[in-house]
């Protein structure tokens, strides 16, 4: 049902270009709850209402599985980035929190139910810390 508005949050991401401020505008009028001072830029459209998203956030090309069907039935889970996370071109599932300062390098996969320790950098499928200090 979801996928029907699709067309639609695409052509007001069109309307709308790379301005933060209306993409924070739109996202948060579809459900999710976002911080100040967060730059989300080419997000897909997913459960957005599933999403709470901190302060000082930057998320980029990101990839959303917030809903998985498990023996024929839909499970959603809440996921929360603390503040001042970093997420780019990873793919993070349902049921995650992030903690505060924390940072996923491209190309990882956060997987369902995960908690990431706050102040950590991470890496691979499925993350894990990381010994050297990579900030994006």
């Amino acid at each position: 049902m979801w996928h029907s508005c699709d067309p639609l949050v695409g052509a007001v991401q069109g309307l709308l270009g790379n301005d933060t401020l209306a993409q924070n505008m739109l996202w948060r009028s579809l459900g999710a709850s976002i911080g100040s001072r967060s730059l989300l830029l080419d997000m897909n459209y997913t459960d957005m209402d599933m999403l709470n998203i901190g302060d000082d956030v930057v998320v980029q090309h990101q990839m959303w599985q917030l809903h998985t069907f498990e023996d024929r039935v839909l499970r959603l889970g809440k996921t929360r980035l603390g503040d001042r996370v970093t997420v780019c071109a990873t793919i993070v599932m349902g049921g995650t929190t992030l903690g505060d300062d924390v940072t996923v390098l491209p190309n990882s996969v956060v997987m369902k139910g995960e908690s990431l320790a706050a102040g950590t950098t991470y890496v691979g499928v499925p993350v894990e810390p990381t010994q050297a200090d990579h900030r994006v």
